[in-house]
């Protein structure tokens, strides 16, 4: 009997045991990944990019609220941002005082969102100042033909096709070019190959970057909004593509095949916006 009791007594508490380690299943690697892009590119100020990869993060996890909270906010964000692009300026400032007034706003989001209502601001008072200006202007003949001149007179544009052009050749020289002449089956050359294609990523990730301004600033907001979507799309399969170099890394380390992936992608995807939108960018 004593026997029987203490076997009672030691199954439970393996059972107890057992059922302490019941945990939650772990966030995918994708959702992590995902995460800490969007967190780097708002550190950035990047909100466009971080929403982005909020989003992808979301389609992982769909239960995650801190997640959803990001999407959920930096959607407002990027209205407001839109506002100002479109100098809608009293729009901007009232959007940006609601989302000011959410309890559950997130720190960085909140630096973004003041940091945007106090350049929508500055804006305001620009105008009102260069209104009162021209008011108090002499209306004299002369003058009065002399601004219309001014005000009619087409604004010159940078021609940053070419200066983006001239970037991307300058990255192919300096970066993808000496990362190619490595000999990978030298010693010790993992290293320097990895990072060799991990800058020359990091290159092309920040001309893309420059390349998605400029065409913020040039696009109408119907057709900034259609490139936006794009974009999002074009992450995912980017990260698809670096993942399956990873599993499947050929002639490569898996590390070095990612890294190689991942600047191959963001290249072509440089060139593309370069050739499709260089009416705009000219």
């Amino acid at each position: 009997m004593k026997f029987k009791l203490g076997y009672l007594v030691l199954t439970g508490i393996l059972l107890a045991g057992c059922g302490n380690e019941t945990t939650q299943p772990e966030q995918s690697s994708t959702f992590t990944k995902a995460t800490e892009q969007a967190k780097l590119a708002l550190a950035d100020g990047n909100t466009d990019k971080a929403l982005a990869s909020f989003e992808l993060a979301l389609e992982e996890d769909t239960t995650d609220e801190k997640t959803k909270n990001y999407v959920k906010q930096l959607q407002k964000v990027v209205t407001i941002e839109d506002f100002i692009h479109e100098k809608k300026y009293k729009k901007a400032i009232s959007h940006a005082k609601v989302l000011l007034e959410d309890e559950d706003l997130l720190p960085s989001v909140e630096n973004i969102t003041q940091d945007l209502l106090a350049s929508a601001e500055k804006s305001v008072t620009a105008q009102s100042k260069k209104t009162k200006e021209n008011v108090e202007k002499t209306t004299s003949t002369q003058q009065t033909t002399t601004q219309k001149t001014q005000q009619t007179a087409p604004t010159k544009q940078d021609n940053m096709y070419a200066i983006h052009m001239n970037q991307a050749q300058l990255i192919e020289t300096n970066y993808v070019e000496p990362a190619y002449a490595i000999d990978g089956e030298a010693m010790d050359s993992f290293t320097p190959m990895l990072n060799a294609f991990n800058a020359s990523y990091a290159q092309w990730d920040k001309l893309l970057n420059d390349i998605y301004g400029t065409l913020k600033s040039r696009l109408s907001a119907n057709e900034f909004e259609s490139l936006r979507s794009v974009q999002r799309n074009w992450i995912k399969q980017r990260d698809s593509y670096a993942q399956a170099a990873f599993n499947n890394p050929g002639d490569y380390a898996a590390e070095i095949a990612k890294a190689q992936s991942l600047s191959n992608s963001t290249s072509s995807r440089c060139y593309e916006l370069l050739y499709q939108y260089q009416t705009n960018l000219q």
